[in-house]
C-alpha cells in the first residue's frame, strides 16, 4: 500500500498488459502480502487496477515461493512455466515486461 513502486506497477498493469495482450488470452493476476486487507483495497483504488487481486495477508503463501523483496513481476506461460521475472518495478521493468510478452503471446 506504501510502496510507490508497487503502486506504480498496478496502475500501469491494466493499460500495458490487461488492454493490450488480454484479448490474446493474458490474464494479470495481483497479490497483496503481508498488508491489511483495507491497505491493499486502498492501493487498488488508488492505482485504479481493475484485474485479479488476492490477498496473502499474513504472508503464509508467499513465505513458500519467496523472499520478502516487492512487488515481484513473474510472467508464466500457459504450461506454468516461468518466463519472465523481475523483483523490483521500475520503467526497465515496464519495457522488458512488454518485450517478454510480446515474444511471448502469439
Amino acid at each position: 500500500g506504501n510502496r510507490q513502486m508497487a503502486l506504480d506497477e498496478l496502475a500501469d498493469l491494466g493499460p500495458d498488459v490487461v488492454e493490450k495482450f488480454g484479448p490474446k488470452g493474458v490474464e494479470v493476476v495481483g497479490v497483496a502480502v503481508l498488508e491489511p486487507e483495507s491497505d491493499a483495497n486502498a492501493a487498488i483504488q488508488k492505482s485504479a487496477a481493475s484485474f485479479t487481486q488476492l490477498l496473502d495477508a499474513d504472508g503464509k503463501a508467499f513465505e513458500q515461493v519467496g523472499a520478502k523483496k516487492f512487488p515481484w513481476t513473474l510472467v508464466l506461460d500457459a504450461n506454468g512455466k516461468l518466463i519472465y521475472f523481475d523483483l523490483e518495478y521500475s520503467s526497465a521493468t515496464r519495457r522488458e515486461l512488454k518485450q517478454a510478452l510480446l515474444a511471448t503471446v502469439r
